[in-house]
């Protein structure tokens, strides 16, 4: 119940907002409140978490004192102002018109029921998520604080930690593990919304908005991570926001409340992941110039000024304990070194920017494969570049891996569609927008690497172009009425019905050996947690059930950086295990963070088990990859 506290927060303080913009009484009054309360509240969640780190109350019960305390504050605010509902008005004659808004209002409903409804079952069963995601929330909720920590996976300590931070946040007021969910979820919705803010700024009506947002919507990746504690869909949401306020600044001066929203947009849309750099770079440039070519310039260096102060005050606890930890404060020097491209070479750019693009073309015949991959090697050789590492996986409805060759094909086709329309390419703020949205997918090819889960990152490049797609239809409309306004929405819809009933690792619907299990309405949790890697569920259970039943409840991990660490958390919080864990086998600098006064009285291992490997302790069992120690 304490979980729609977040969710109440949010609507009311977009209430309260609405009176700083139009004073109209229309329901789309409501959109650049919505994205400047959700900017305002994303901004405060993650200093309020600092500041809670800081004083080491980042608990249950400091997280829950916040939430009760801002709504109290928002309760009292709408009292006094007085509330009125906005109206939700649409004039729409004719029934072929009545019939595309119906279809684009029910694929858009079905796709966020779904969604939400496997997010909120399901137990959360990410790779990613197993291995660093979530087990760093729970090291934060131990310690109470945000500081580094001895850990063998170092992504748990530089990693970009907003998602995390709001993944703690409603665990914390729900206490359910599946709480985690519902922030890809909700960025979902943020990321529709935007996109549907974004076409109206470019002058979309009501068709082209609705398309925009369910071109988004069924994109495969899309519906799969929307319910998973991955974090694209969280770094597109914040694009989203951070164009919207850009493009809504080329039609109108933003006020001094809309620039500290996009202010802090930008903030935290950096320290969602890494990947929000390059596709939000183009946008920002474009901001630039049109505010160095504006007439009031100095106001633009201030709106600059105040950029960098809400950057640094939203980034700086993270940039500075990576920069203590590690010397970079992004992340470990190697670690850049192995995911990035970057070069001068702009053949090298070409090469990388179309090897990006055929991930989304690899198919379950090999021999198709090879004849791709020769393809693109022919092609580096002709460039004269060095050949790429092709590696390609294919798995169509999988979380990490699937593909979105026909959405990627209605990107490419809509932009020959502007290249050769006289009316498309005339109108100066969609070729901006086209122009800007291109160059923040080449920025993106030159700079991260080319490899086989990177199509997952180009969710949010999708998402970009998806308000082009809509304005493109609703242009289309005039000429040919039936292929842009019904049958495209129609094709959409049926098209995301696979991903959306037969997701690989969380369906609902089951069909073995296309998913890992059969469906989560009926598969325990613990079937579900390890649906990725079936051939450690019963070993993982069994070890920690020796930990469960032992008197012990100080223990020591060790782990390689390969390892599900999260198992561990959920199996004792499941069985109401009060337990203190902490890796034992930190190396480099993170030994540094490790306590000499720790003494497990169990320790947790997937290393080669052997009697003896730790003095004053004796082999308790081994359930292979695992074994247990216990103190003597």
């Amino acid at each position: 119940m304490l979980l729609v506290l977040p969710f109440l927060t949010f609507v009311g303080l977009t209430l309260i907002l609405k009176g700083s913009f139009r004073s109209g009484e229309d329901v789309t009054d409501l959109l650049p409140a919505s994205f400047t309360a959700w900017s305002l509240l994303g901004a405060f969640l993650v200093i309020v978490t600092e500041l809670l780190g800081l004083v080491q109350s980042l608990g249950k019960g400091g997280v829950l004192a916040v939430w009760a305390g801002l709504a109290i504050l928002i309760i009292v605010a709408l009292a006094k102002r007085g509330f009125k509902p906005p109206r939700l008005r649409f004039e729409i004659t004719g029934w072929q018109d009545r019939t595309t808004a119906i279809i684009l209002f029910a694929g858009l409903m079905l796709i966020v029921s779904v969604t939400l409804l496997i997010a909120a079952v399901s137990t959360p069963n990410n790779v990613d998520s197993l291995l660093y995601h979530l087990p760093r929330i729970e090291h934060w909720l131990q310690n109470q604080t945000l500081r580094h920590y001895p850990t063998a996976y170092d992504h748990q300590l530089f990693m970009p930690i907003f998602p995390e931070i709001a993944m703690l946040h409603l665990m914390s007021l729900s206490g359910a593990a599946a709480a985690a969910n519902l922030v890809q979820w909700s960025s979902l919705l943020i990321t529709l919304i935007g996109i549907v803010s974004i076409v109206q700024e470019l002058g979309g009506d009501w068709r082209a908005q609705g398309i925009a947002a369910l071109f988004a919507a069924s994109i495969p990746m899309v519906i799969l991570q929307a319910t998973s504690t991955q974090t694209d869909l969280v770094t597109t949401a914040w694009l989203m926001i951070t164009i919207f306020f850009i493009v809504r600044a080329r039609n109108q001066q933003l006020t001094w409340l809309e620039t500290v929203a996009l202010g802090c947009a930008i903030g935290v849309g950096a320290l969602s992941k890494h990947t929000y750099y390059p596709f939000a770079f183009p946008f920002l440039i474009l901001f630039s110039w049109d505010g160095i070519h504006s007439q009031n310039k100095s106001r633009f260096f201030l709106q600059i000024l105040l950029f960098l102060s809400l950057f640094l005050a939203i980034n700086g606890g993270y940039f500075a304990r990576n920069y203590l930890t590690f010397g970079n404060p992004f992340s470990p020097p190697a670690y850049v070194q192995t995911h990035s491209t970057f070069s001068l070479n702009p053949l090298l750019w070409i090469a990388n920017t179309i090897d990006h693009l055929f991930l989304h073309f690899v198919s379950p015949v090999e021999n198709l494969n090879s004849v791709v991959e020769a393809g693109l090697t022919a092609f580096r050789t002709l460039l004269g570049v060095e050949d790429g590492t092709y590696l390609r996986i294919w798995s169509w409805n999988h979380e990490d891996l699937a593909g979105s060759p026909i959405h990627l094909a209605l990107v490419l086709a809509a932009m020959i569609i502007i290249a050769i329309r006289k009316k498309l390419r005339h109108d100066h703020h969609l070729r901006a927008y086209a122009l800007t949205a291109i160059a923040s997918f080449l920025i993106f090819g030159v700079v991260i690497d080319v490899f086989p889960y990177a199509a997952r990152h180009h969710i949010t490049f999708l998402a970009t172009f998806a308000p082009i797609i809509g304005m493109i239809s609703a242009t289309l409309h005039k000429r040919v009425r039936l292929l842009p306004n019904t049958l495209l929405p129609l094709f959409l819809i049926v098209i995301s019905l696979p991903w959306l009933f037969i997701n690989r690792s969380r369906p609902l619907v089951g069909m073995k050996p296309r998913t890992m299990s059969d469906s989560i309405l009926e598969e325990p949790a613990f079937v579900v947690l390890f649906a990725n890697r079936t051939d450690l569920r019963e070993p993982y259970r069994d070890a920690a059930n020796v930990i469960i039943e032992s008197s012990c409840r100080e223990i020591g991990l060790e782990i390689d950086s390969h390892d599900y660490e999260f198992p561990l958390w959920w199996f004792l919080q499941q069985a109401n295990v009060r337990a203190h864990i902490e890796a034992i086998n930190a190396t480099g600098p993170l030994e540094a963070y490790m306590d000499p006064s720790f003494e497990p009285c169990a320790i947790f291992s997937a290393l080669p088990a052997r009697a003896g490997r730790h003095p004053g302790y004796s082999l308790e069992a081994i359930f292979p990859p695992y074994s247990i120690y216990l103190a003597n």
